[in-house]
């Protein structure tokens, strides 16, 4: 379990001599304890780890570490206990569990632990070819499991790949920390023995070891050496190579090990993958990349994170490997770094993150899901004291909306206090010019609340609570949902029972929850707001009506689309029944509600529902409001549906017009408009138009690193297939399943498509064994999350049906194609391409029947395709 591999007792001024194996070996069958060995794991120099079965009370394998018959030295015995007392202290799903321990009846200590039957964490992410977000991923929970040794009081002393080891657990791959045989307790004794690090011996591996482990003793270290140990794991993680080159380290001797360690600076990530040559191109690759693109993801951010964790003045590292998860976190989440020195305008390249729902329709932008008013720190500032006083007048009117109607003290309060906030003169707003943008007033305010922050709790509730819907619009997610928690926080303290402060809150908070994926948390918040909101002011309430609407969204970011479509059903009915019919808030869940049927098949419903949105946003926010292109795009891929491919094409490219002159060309409310038209475009069968729309999008979206990268991938893997290049097509597919199923919780629908487009690939490149697995697997996914008059149904059976003629199924494959085809005809017309592949698939079955008649009336149905 880690010891096979073991360097840690590193000493270039002594030998062993060691028994021979088969002396101090178990054979299969010996009893340790209650356990049976199976055979051997692992060796290190005083410790043998077993597979061993264990039958009572439960049946179950396990890692039997046990101490070499005589191994047993007061030093031994001391570094054994120490590890079973470090092992049994702790509990984390990333940390090997402790079962048991003992002495055998040959007086031989032991312990039983989890077996973990992983690879090393590099060996697996190479072998897997895992992205540099996925390793980071995986990166993430080791050090949150290494920050959970740490609060039991336990260093490790020694983390390295080989004690990091990636197991299947639950059908996810799971890391597990293994191996404390070296770790140090900081408070307090692990065991009564006492372990002392000898003169000229080095405890740990020197190629991840701290400098201040290298020392003379390796007893004035903490948790820091474990935050340096992650950041090397991290840099051959990324670049696929070590910070000192392993050979040339241990060449120097103890001395020069300890001055290399201590004195010299490794190169950064970019430029150590610069300098690989021709071996860079093979490392991009191991992590699913190229070499220009590789050297552009490591660049900045992430060689300012490694380099932090490998400081070697220790003050100058992340304080915990909990500060280094939460770093590594922000990266993912495009948040700014703290590793990183801030700029106000590094950290507004960082607030671009987005999210939709559907393959290739663009929902609705967040600042429509948002509710009540925003914090006067909103828009662009202007230094003209007029238009100041106007801006603050307007936002503070927004601000009163939202506190309970008769608190005019409140407000008094927050007034006094918001006026600080735009008075440019002086404290934090010093700095702020003419053209500031709305993040760079964002970063203002939350300077100015901590330079000077409100004595009134009330008004720092109310404050923490407008700072997170503002971040919610901005797309920062995670630090809306952690204002608006802070908020809710306070609020519960300073209100018993239901408020209304109290119940706004709880639906910000659980809209964030919504867009970070947090669907139980965001479930319950989400109910406890309608809930206290329908008891504060009835269920046809405005308030409940907002809780009723990001309901509906939490239900469609679980593909749940006919919950989705009457939970803001209600929502739009309450909405009316308060303020009428062509109030934005009524627009916003229209538009919803019309994505929502289109989820459940219901087009005309749809089309009927967003063209009603559209016209409400353009009366009351502007013909060129993103929130008017949002409703043109929805609208678009409803026309689409309906194949009014022309008119569909018309809207996008309006949408795309308004997002590109209000949002810029690369923002990725930009890039969904590039990927939608170029569906429009590939329904025409302009094939050649789509892909350059489609890699345009693609190429912005790796540069952006976006999460949803699994959209634009299938997009250019599609339309490569129409275009008869599946061989190309083939590699992004597979990249885009993998992106998917990190995205998507277990079940979505949403994940059918990369796995159909997969599979269509797989059997046209011959592999149509493989793809009959991912067909079956769609269809299991579809037939519980689609509804049943959805067309992708009869889809993926037509394909299946298809991919089992090639296999020569072919009793199996008639039941599947023929009733698939007409329902495809019935949906998509005589003329649209799935039915002219649907029919040529039925021919080819005919074909390979002997029924040449048969056949033949299918193919003149097909010829059309080209």
């Amino acid at each position: 379990m880690g010891d096979a591999d073991r360097t840690s007792d590193y000493n270039p001024n002594r030998t062993r001599n060691l028994p021979a194996p088969e002396s101090y070996t178990d054979v299969p069958g010996t009893m340790i304890g209650p356990y049976k060995v199976l055979q051997v794991l692992g060796e290190g120099g005083f410790g043998l780890v077993y597979l061993a079965e264990q039958r009572e009370p439960v049946i179950r394998r396990v890692g039997l570490k046990v101490i070499k018959p005589g191994m047993d030295s007061r030093e031994v015995l001391a570094r054994f206990e120490a590890e079973r007392q470090a092992l049994a202290m702790m509990d984390h799903p990333n940390v090997a569990m402790f079962f048991d321990s003992g002495i055998s009846d040959k007086g031989r200590p032991y312990f039983a632990m989890e077996y973990v039957p992983g690879v090393p964490l590099t060996q697996y992410c190479d072998d897997n070819k895992l992205t540099t977000r996925e390793r980071l991923e995986m990166l993430v929970k080791v050090c949150q499991a290494v920050h959970h040794a740490h609060q039991k009081g336990i260093i490790h002393r020694d983390l390295k790949p080989s004690n990091i080891l990636v197991m299947l657990q639950d059908g996810k791959s799971t890391p597990k920390v293994i191996d404390f045989g070296v770790a140090k307790a900081i408070s307090a004794r692990l065991t009564e023995r006492t372990l002392f690090t000898e003169t000229g011996r080095l405890l740990g591996t020197p190629e991840y070891m701290s400098p201040e482990q290298a020392g003379t003793t390796g007893l004035d270290i903490d948790t820091r050496t474990d935050v340096y140990s992650l950041g090397v794991v991290m840099y051959q993680l990324l670049v696929g190579q070590l910070p000192f080159d392993p050979k040339s380290l241990r060449a120097a001797g103890y001395d020069g090990i300890m001055k290399i360690i201590r004195e010299q600076d490794p190169p950064r990530l970019s430029t150590r993958l610069s300098s690989l040559g021709d071996t860079a191109g093979e490392m991009a690759e191991r992590r699913s990349s190229d070499t220009r693109t590789l050297e552009r993801q490591l660049r900045g951010d992430l060689d300012y994170i490694t380099m932090h964790a490998m400081e070697k003045d220790r003050t100058r590292r992340y304080g915990s490997a909990l500060e280094m998860a939460q770093d590594l976190e922000r990266f993912l989440t495009s948040q700014p770094i703290v590793a990183r020195p801030p700029s106000v305008s590094y950290k507004a390249r960082k607030f671009v993150v987005r999210h939709r729902f559907g393959v290739g329709a663009v929902a609705a932008v967040t600042t429509a899901f948002l509710i009540g008013g925003v914090l006067a720190v909103i828009g662009f500032v202007r230094a003209d004291a007029a238009a100041i006083e106007a801006r603050k007048q307007r936002d503070l009117a927004d601000a009163q909306r939202m506190i309970a109607q008769g608190e005019a003290a409140k407000f008094k309060r927050i007034n006094d206090y918001l006026g600080d906030i735009l008075r440019l003169g002086g404290g934090p707003m010093r700095n702020i010019g003419e053209n500031v943008t709305v993040r760079e007033m964002l970063d203002q305010a939350e300077r100015l609340l901590k330079f000077r922050p409100p004595q009134d709790p009330e008004v720092g509730a109310t404050l923490r609570n407008a700072l997170g819907r503002s971040f919610l619009a901005l797309g920062e997610y995670p630090k809306a949902r952690d204002y608006l928690r802070e908020s809710l926080d306070a609020r519960k303290r300073i209100h018993s029972g239901d408020h209304a402060d109290t119940a706004d809150t709880l639906n910000g908070l659980g809209l964030s929850q919504v867009l970070l994926s947090q669907f139980t948390d965001a479930q319950s918040t989400l109910n406890e707001a309608l809930e206290m909101s329908s008891r504060l002011f009835g269920p046809q309430s405005e308030q409940a009506a907002d809780a009723l609407n990001n309901l509906g969204m939490l239900a469609s970011a679980q593909g749940k689309s006919q919950e989705a479509a009457d939970l803001l059903d209600r929502s739009l009915k309450a909405r009316r029944s308060v303020n009428g019919y062509s109030t934005t808030e009524a627009a916003m869940t229209l538009m919803n509600l019309g994505a929502a049927q289109y989820g459940v098949g219901k087009p005309d419903q749809a089309e009927k529902a967003l063209r009603e949105a559209m016209e409400i946003q353009k009366t009351a926010l502007g013909k060129d409001s993103p929130d008017v292109a949002r409703s043109l795009n929805n609208l678009a891929m409803t026309l689409r549906e309906q194949n009014k491919l022309s008119d569909a094409e018309a809207m996008m490219r309006e949408a795309l017009a308004i997002d590109t002159a209000v949002l810029g060309e690369n923002h990725p409310t930009t890039l969904d408009d590039l990927g939608n038209l170029g569906l429009m475009l590939q329904g025409q069968e302009r094939f050649d138009e789509a892909e350059g729309f489609y890699r345009k999008a693609l190429g912005a979206a790796r540069a952006l690193e976006l999460p949803d990268l699994d959209i634009p991938l299938l997009n250019v893997a599609m339309v490569l297939l129409e275009k008869g290049q599946a061989v190309e097509a083939e590699p992004l597919a597979r990249e885009a399943v993998i992106v998917a199923r990190r995205r998507l919780p277990e079940g979505h629908p949403q994940l059918g498509f990369p796995l159909l487009a997969l599979s269509r690939i797989a059997i046209q490149n011959n592999k149509a064994a493989e793809a009959e697995g991912l067909l079956r697997e769609t269809m299991k996914i579809w037939d519980a999350g689609l509804p049943p008059e959805d067309w992708n149904h009869a889809q993926v059976r037509n394909v299946l049906g298809g991919c089992l003629t090639k296999l020569g199924q072919l009793d199996n494959a008639e039941p599947l194609l023929i009733p698939s085809f007409e329902k495809i005809k019935a949906a998509k017309g005589e003329t649209h391409r799935r039915t002219l592949q649907a029919a040529q698939r039925v021919a080819d079955y005919y074909t390979a029947k002997g029924q040449p008649d048969k056949a033949e009336a299918f193919r003149r149905i097909s010829s059309a395709l080209k």
